[in-house]
């Protein structure tokens, strides 16, 4: 697959995930069903999504190596945007899944090799 498709794949995969279906949820949802989606965001659909877009550039880390970077970064931006108020504790859930992803590239490497 050719970079650019990767480039295309992953910014429309983070768009739909950490903006998209966030606030669909936050709109939509009554408050216990809203609280609840979001956690299973926070521990299973996020870091899900954190490791197969590392899985996707895992094979032109020198040209992507910033999706991993970039779904960390636009997940707190969205998160503050769509809660609409700055909690600082995600960038606990941040920093999680940029180091999920950037283990998943680690080891996707040496299974490559």
């Amino acid at each position: 697959m050719k970079i650019k498709n990767k480039v295309i794949i992953s910014i429309l995969t983070m768009i739909i995930v950490l903006l998209v279906l966030p606030i669909f949820v936050v709109e939509y949802a009554e408050a216990r069903m809203g609280m609840g989606l979001i956690m299973i965001f926070f521990f299973l659909i996020n870091p899900i999504v954190s490791i197969g877009l590392s899985l996707l550039v895992s094979k032109d880390v020198k040209k992507l190596w910033w999706i991993p970077v970039l779904f960390s970064l636009m997940f707190l931006i969205s998160y503050w945007l769509v809660l609409e108020q700055i909690i600082l504790e995600l960038i606990i859930y941040a920093i999680n899944y940029l180091i999920l992803g950037i283990l998943t590239i680690i080891i996707s490497k040496k299974f490559n090799k």
